[in-house]
């Protein structure tokens, strides 16, 4: 058992009745994460109130009523589920720190400024959020964020977000060292081996990592390889 003073709320509504269980905050996280736990090191009571603060405690009729059964343990496990958390400050902040360090990371992946083609700095990208005051969501994942923050960076930053096909040839002395970096930064769509050991591939990568991909594959070659743009798709703004 969790200590109670330290404990929150894992509230949830059904069939128009409350019902919510005392918790560890981290952990009734990570249990909605789908992590294995005991109930015993989730709760700080093993009982299930209508209000907690004042001390009710549900009956038995209205958990028959929400759960179709009067199993404690399974109608706490329900509430642990689908419930909502009630979040320690300290805990908030960490959810939206590291949702937005996947934000950004997604933006300085895929985004480039649209008036000089070049990639935003991950700084640069951190204080433009700033001015826009943008507001992370906690609980969503950062993927279905992403196309609402990037429309309200676009009036204070110039961003597009693209994906490039780059065709790349590297010379057979090269073709089996560097093939690896290739896969790192981006998508093979197509590919052949030279009858010489050379490769040729065509590879589709963010537009924010074109120019690492290519400065790591001209400065292992040392300049010996072929990369043209073939085609710059933009995504959405």
């Amino acid at each position: 058992m969790t200590d109670v003073s330290s404990a929150v709320i894992t509230r949830l509504k059904s069939h128009g009745h409350t019902f919510e269980v005392l918790v560890d905050c981290n952990k009734a996280i990570e249990y909605k994460k789908g992590v294995k736990l005991e109930l015993n090191d989730i709760l700080a009571v093993p009982e299930i109130f209508k209000d907690s603060k004042k001390g009710e405690k549900i009956s038995e009729h209205e958990l028959s009523e929400a759960f179709n059964t009067t199993d404690r343990n399974e109608c706490i496990k329900q509430i642990l589920e689908k419930g909502e958390v009630q979040l320690t400050a300290e805990y908030r902040k960490k959810l939206i720190d590291e949702k937005k360090k996947k934000i950004m990371d997604l933006i300085v992946r895929n985004a480039v400024d649209s008036k000089t083609n070049l990639p935003h700095p991950l700084t640069r990208i951190e204080l433009a959020m700033e001015h826009a005051k943008i507001s992370i969501d906690p609980f969503k994942e950062p993927n279905a964020q992403l196309k609402e923050i990037v429309k309200k960076l676009a009036p204070i930053l110039p961003i597009s977000l693209e994906r490039r096909t780059l065709e790349i040839r590297i010379p057979p002395k090269y073709a089996a060292s560097v093939f690896g970096v290739v896969q790192k930064y981006g998508e093979i769509s197509k590919q052949t081996w030279g009858s010489d050991g050379s490769w040729l591939g065509t590879v589709i990568v963010p537009a924010g990592l074109q120019d690492a991909l290519m400065n790591s594959l001209n400065k292992l070659t040392h300049g010996d390889v072929y990369i043209k743009i073939m085609e710059s798709e933009k995504l959405w703004i």
